[in-house]
C-alpha cells in the first residue's frame, strides 16, 4: 500500500480514493504491508493504542499515518507529545467551569436535567428534558451546541436531518477508556541519569512521562 502523500499534483479524487483504501485496513495490517518489523513495529502498535485508548487492531491505519505525517521518526514519533503539559490550573479544571458559570445570570444554569430528545422546530430547535421531579420540560433554542458523548447521544431521540456519515458515527463510535495516575516527586532522578522521563511499555501500564515545568 502507498503511504498517504499530499503532493500538490495529486487530484482530489485520487487523494480521496487513496485515503478510503487506507481506511479499510488496520494499523497492524498497514505495518505488515510496509514491512515494519521488530521493536519498531511493536512500538508503533503500542503507542497508537495508547494515544487513542483503543487496540491498534481496531483502528484504521489513518490513525497512525496522521500521527506521524511529516514528523521524522529519527526525531520522535508524532504521537509522543510535541507539547508539554507544563501549565496547570491551581484550583483544578473545575475552576474553568465555575468561572464561566459566574459570568451567566442567576438561573441560567440548570442542573439535574436529562436531555431526552432534540427536534427541528422552524428555524430553531426544541429540546425535551426530564427535570429533577421526572416531569418533561421543553426548551426552544435558536442554536444548540451538543457536548454529549456519542455513546450517550445515540440513546437520545434526534428528530432532525443529519448526514448519513454523522448518524453512522453516532451509532458506532466508541469512547476512550484511558486511566491516568498523577504523582508528585521531590527529585527527578531520571534527569540525573540523562533521561527525559518518557516511557512506553507492553506491561499493564502503557506509558509514563514527565510533564513538569522544566521540560527542556
Amino acid at each position: 500500500y502507498e503511504t498517504w502523500d499530499n503532493e500538490e499534483e495529486d487530484g482530489a479524487e485520487e487523494a480521496a480514493a487513496r485515503v478510503a483504501e487506507l481506511d479499510k485496513i488496520s494499523v497492524p495490517e498497514y505495518l505488515e504491508n510496509v514491512g515494519a518489523t521488530g521493536w519498531l513495529r511493536d512500538l508503533l502498535n503500542l503507542t497508537t493504542a495508547t494515544e487513542s485508548a483503543l487496540g491498534s487492531d481496531q483502528q484504521s491505519s489513518i490513525s497512525l499515518i496522521y500521527s506521524i505525517a511529516g514528523k521524522p521518526l529519527a526525531r520522535q514519533p508524532g504521537f509522543t507529545t510535541d507539547y508539554y503539559e507544563r501549565y496547570k490550573i491551581v484550583e483544578g479544571c473545575q475552576a474553568v467551569i465555575r468561572g464561566l458559570a459566574e459570568r451567566l445570570d442567576e438561573g441560567q444554569v440548570k442542573l439535574g436535567h436529562r436531555l431526552e430528545a432534540v427536534k427541528s422546530s422552524g428555524e430553531g430547535f426544541t429540546l425535551t428534558f426530564q427535570d429533577p421531579n421526572g416531569s418533561a420540560l421543553d426548551v426552544d433554542a435558536d442554536f444548540v451546541i451538543m457536548t454529549v458523548p456519542f455513546s450517550i447521544l445515540r440513546d437520545i431521540e434526534m428528530r432532525m436531518e443529519l448526514p448519513a456519515v454523522k448518524k453512522k458515527s453516532i451509532a458506532e463510535l466508541g469512547y476512550g477508556s484511558n486511566s491516568k495516575l498523577m504523582m508528585g516527586v521531590h527529585k527527578r532522578v531520571w534527569r540525573e541519569q540523562g533521561y527525559q522521563g518518557n516511557t512506553y511499555s507492553d506491561e499493564p501500564f502503557q506509558s509514563m512521562y514527565d510533564n513538569s515545568e522544566n521540560a527542556g
